[in-house]
């Protein structure tokens, strides 16, 4: 695996253009949850999205710095709400630091705090990210 990573600025495009391809092939969303005991909120996110927390070894994911970690399947709901949000909406909610999952592979990992992603080469042409 190869991975490219890209600095983002404020609304930028890059996010759009790789979320949208993304989507296309993830099979899972991924979030980092911000705070150590989210309760209710976070019990009624993972419902409406059908979530659940996992654990996945911290070497497998960009960044898994956080108490818990949540997986939603892909969905058109969830599809929906990633694209209405720019990149830095992320940052300080109840979750954070999207990530798509494809066959239990990361292609697409993000720190929003830092404003940083990266994508798996394998699965995105990075000359078409504009």
């Amino acid at each position: 695996m190869s991975h490219q990573l890209i600095e983002l600025k404020e609304q930028d495009q890059r996010w759009c253009s790789l979320l949208k391809k993304g989507l296309h092939l993830a099979e899972e969303i991924e979030f980092n949850v911000l705070y150590s005991y989210p309760g209710k909120e976070l019990n009624i996110f993972l419902e409406e999205f059908n979530g659940r927390l996992i654990t996945p070894s911290k070497e497998e994911r960009f960044y898994f710095d956080h108490k818990r970690r949540i997986s939603i399947p892909k969905s058109e709901k969830i599809s929906d709400l990633m694209l209405s949000k720019h990149f830095e909406d992320w940052n300080g909610s109840l979750v954070e630091d999207p990530a798509l999952i494809y066959n239990g592979l990361e292609i697409i990992g993000s720190i929003t705090h830092h404003m940083l992603c990266q994508f798996d080469d394998q699965f995105f042409d990075s000359a078409n990210l504009s």
